[in-house]
């Protein structure tokens, strides 16, 4: 008998496990037990219907969460003495759905027009690529048709709400229609058809944009300028309500200058894309979008490859299918093995900047639907209050997880239990001294540091939390996010010094050297060398300590100088920081082992790209560092360490901790819709500026607007689902909207004042 533990499946999780056949979707909501369902069935399909580990496609959506599935199956078959299927396992396709596209198109590259050693650039070497092919885009904007000098001479003198400049600003609109573009599975010569002019863009999206009308309304094909009638026909009908995209009368004039205005930007994102394909065909590399939509072509072009993977893979199973997007879902459509399992949760879906689509999942299959309704997670007392809320949110689309002590949830009156679910007050906004009081509260009834997570809306207000908690003498992890890893003050530090090695009139790049920690010059130093004039290194400084920390930087600097042009760039780092003071100086700092791994870890990318010296290292993180996800930060916590964990709601999807805080559960609003915006499906990309818009883009704001809410509500049920044991919601008194009025709405004030907790501010410092 195996030493194994009895799994004990629910009556819904068994009929999952034991279905070997067929397509069909299973719809797990939070908490139910999906990852123990994917794997019983998994072990089902070995040990009683002959399959491999090798003809189980199992996909994910990110590496750690292949890599945990890979070791629990491998786990459970080595338990149960299968060990050949076990070592078979561990290499078998149980990965992320890049590397299956990464894999198809190795094994089938003659198919594919491939050499099968093509390389997968990614992180900041694929931002530099597309940053550069955008540059050259831009920068023959000239030899360019006239739409593209238009969207230029539009955008020339305006800011834009970040302050960015007309330049930066239409680097970062063609940036984002160009992402879009090769993620929305449209071909470039379709997206080059639709913005070929601004007259054939507004011709093809008018005729579209009929078909949205009810066909008593519709107008004829052919016919122009019809909105202001139709919105007035709807309006008598009293249905113009539905219709919020007609309300605004545009001249068509408005309408050609914002078409215009689109196709010039559509234009250049396009002439980049055409140049980055050119730019990995040279390179015998592809990145992470060519991966997906190469595949994807492949399998819709060639029977024999599908043949051959239907063949390979006779069962398919895919985690968080909530996430697809249009391209993945063709894909899989492509796939027709014996059996197709997708499983996810529409509630979850909260990746619309990312094309997911949600709503796919219950149209994939609509007669082949299976549940896991049942909560393994959150307290009876959680889910219940969790079951009220969403119930009443979600009009009619949730079903609740369990019974609310077996009354209809519209049943009253119905009360949280507060040791359970609270409401946290804060005495004024962001009084994060007082939520350290709480915590330091929860610790003393008992309660580990490590079994807190504090849920953010972003990265950046659970990085002002964390930095608050540390200062109350609170130990903080946080959890890797996207991160402005290149634009770190000791990244670019490195990239100045790496500048004043390989540039000798850089003067900037030099005084920034001497300021920094790599030699740390006082002030009064730096603006003497900065007003000399001549040889900046026969300066004398300031004060006899600056004398001994400057000669020591020309110790080593002038020497390493004259060989920089021949060493790569890595070569030149380990240099820098073998012979300066800058990792001494950095030891000193605030935040210092933070520091250190950041350097550390730049020396670890730069030996990646062996073949950039000092310079063309430094030009790359210049080009790079404004994006924000390039590189995440290097982990330097210890995972047992006892420290409260602060995360954003996006990364704790998948993830439970006994008590969740959402700490900023009172800013949970959708924010106001501000162009640009696109359109996965039709392939729409719309921008806005005074006196130039068009009705496409009005169509595309409400469109987007409605998403964002619907997605704001999926977004605070993830949040809450996180909590196994406590769910605090924190707010602040006088604060009367997002998340808590959400909860105060569908349970009641007075059940919703019975969650009420406010931390005594003059005990909370």
């Amino acid at each position: 008998m195996s030493e194994e533990k009895i799994i004990s499946l629910t009556d819904e999780q068994q009929a999952v496990v034991q279905r070997t056949t067929g397509e069909f979707v299973v719809i797990a909501s939070a908490g139910s037990g999906k990852t123990t369902v994917l794997s019983e069935r998994y072990l089902n399909l070995i040990e009683n219907h002959g399959a491999r580990p090798s003809q189980i496609l199992t996909i994910t959506f990110t590496k750690k969460a292949a890599a945990e599935m890979k070791s629990r199956i491998v786990g459970k078959l080595r338990k149960r003495h299968l060990l050949d299927e076990a070592q078979e396992a561990e290499t078998g396709p149980i990965q992320t759905i890049h590397s299956f596209y990464e894999r198809v198109l190795r094994e089938n590259s003659p198919a594919a027009g491939l050499d099968p050693k093509f390389d997968v650039v990614t992180g900041g070497e694929s931002a530099r690529l597309v940053t550069e092919c955008i540059k050259r885009a831009v920068g023959h904007i000239e030899e360019e048709g006239s739409q593209t000098r238009v969207a230029l001479r539009r955008l020339a003198g305006k800011t834009e709400r970040d302050g960015h400049g007309s330049y930066a600003k239409l680097m970062d609109l063609v940036g984002g229609a160009l992402s879009n573009f090769r993620d929305s599975g449209h071909t470039r010569s379709f997206l080059s058809k639709l913005y070929s002019s601004p007259e054939d863009f507004l011709r093809h999206t008018d005729e579209d944009l009929k078909q949205v009308i009810p066909a008593s309304h519709r107008p004829p094909i052919g016919e122009t300028n019809w909105h202001e009638a139709v919105f007035k026909d709807l309006k008598a009908d009293k249905r113009h309500g539905e219709f919020p995209w007609l309300k605004n009368r545009l001249s068509p004039q408005e309408s050609l200058a914002g078409a215009e205005l689109v196709v010039g930007i559509a234009q250049l994102a396009l002439t980049a894309w055409s140049m980055l394909d050119e730019q990995h065909r040279q390179m015998n590399a592809l990145d992470y979008s060519a991966l997906e939509s190469r595949t994807v072509r492949l399998l819709e072009v060639s029977p024999e490859v599908r043949d051959r993977l239907n063949r390979q893979y006779r069962h398919v199973m895919v985690d968080e299918s909530q996430d697809l997007n249009p391209n993945q879902m063709r894909l899989l459509a492509a796939l027709q093995p014996e059996s197709k399992m997708l499983v996810g949760d529409d509630k979850q879906s909260i990746f619309l900047f990312r094309n997911a689509v949600g709503d796919f999942i219950r149209g994939y299959a609509p007669d082949q639907i299976m549940r896991l309704s049942k909560s393994h997670r959150s307290k009876p007392p959680i889910q219940e209050l969790v079951d009220v809320v969403f119930s009443g949110a979600m009009q009619g689309r949730y079903q609740p997880m369990t019974a609310v002590n077996d009354r209809s949830l519209d049943a009253a009156p119905w009360m949280p239990t507060p040791v359970h679910s609270e409401v946290l007050m804060l005495g004024a906004k962001e009084a994060w001294h007082e939520l350290a009081f709480k915590i330091r509260q929860l610790q003393q009834e008992g309660k580990n540091l490590g079994d807190i997570a504090i849920l953010t809306s972003n990265h950046k207000r659970g990085k002002i939390i964390a930095n608050h908690l540390r200062r109350e003498g609170i130990g903080v992890r946080e959890s890797a996010g996207k991160s402005n890893y290149y634009a770190k003050l000791e990244v670019r530090d490195i990239c100045n010094t790496l500048t004043a090695l390989s540039d000798s009139e850089n003067r900037f790049a030099l005084i920034a050297c001497l300021r920094s920690p790599v030699c740390e010059l006082s002030l009064d130093s730096i603006i003497l060398i900065g007003t000399q004039e001549g040889n900046p290194f026969e300066f004398e400084p300031a004060n006899e300590e600056d004398t001994d920390k400057f000669n020591r930087f020309k110790s080593w600097f002038l020497p390493l100088r004259d060989l920089a042009d021949r060493l790569p760039a890595w070569e030149v780092i380990s240099q820098i920081m073998a012979e300066s003071d800058l990792l001494m100086n950095l030891a000193t700092r605030q935040g210092a082992r933070k520091r250190i791994e950041n350097v550390r870890k730049l020396l670890v990318l730069a030996a990646s790209k062996p073949e950039l010296d000092a310079l063309e290292y430094a030009a790359m993180i210049q080009d790079v560092e404004k994006l924000s996800d390039a590189e995440v930060d290097p982990s330097i916590v210890d995972s047992n360490e006892d420290l409260v964990t602060t995360i954003t709601i996006h990364s704790a999807k998948g993830l439970e901790w006994p008590i969740v805080i959402l700490a900023d559960a009172m800013l949970h609003k959708a924010m106001p819709v501000y162009a640009p915006v696109f359109d996965a499906e039709r392939g729409w990309f719309g921008y806005w500026q005074t006196g130039a818009t068009s009705y496409v883009f009005e169509f595309l704001r409400e469109q987007e607007k409605a998403n964002r809410i619907a997605e704001l509500c999926r977004l605070q049920y993830v949040a809450m689902t996180r909590a196994k044991e406590k769910l605090i919601l924190v707010g602040w008194d006088g604060n009367r909207s997002g998340l808590n009025e959400l909860v105060r709405s569908t349970i009641g004030s007075e059940a919703f004042s019975s969650m009420l907790s406010v931390v005594p501010t003059d005990s909370a410092h």
